[in-house]
């Protein structure tokens, strides 16, 4: 009986190292989106903090939750994407969108990591 089962269980195994290997190739990635996360979020609080002086008190509350919402919708699939990438591509993908992004420039460089 236990042979019978050994195919189903070398299908089942395959299955999940697969999956582990997935997981394990995306970790590359979060650094990248992590960095992104931050970038946006410092964006965020910016723009937020300059908005709120427009508008009563009481809205702010609503303003914070829009603008959150707002930054995960906008880098849901980004992030999904890097973190998907895995292979011999992943390091070629991650250093675009730290160009892209311009992930490697810190808000005290020079420039206040604008252009």
């Amino acid at each position: 009986r236990r042979r019978e089962e050994v195919p189903k269980v070398e299908e089942l195994l395959g299955r999940e190292l697969d999956r582990f290997f997935s997981w394990y190739k995306s970790l590359d990635a979060e650094p990248v989106v992590a960095e992104l996360q931050r970038q946006a979020e410092e964006i965020r609080k910016r723009e937020l903090a300059s908005a709120y002086a427009r508008f009563p008190q009481e809205t702010h509350g609503d303003l914070d939750r829009l603008t959150r919402s707002l930054v995960k919708k906008i880098l849901h699939h980004p992030s999904a994407r890097l973190r998907e990438a895995g292979g011999e591509n992943t390091a070629a993908r991650l250093a675009i969108a730290r160009d892209l992004f311009r992930l490697d420039v810190r808000a005290d460089s020079p420039d206040g990591g604008k252009e």
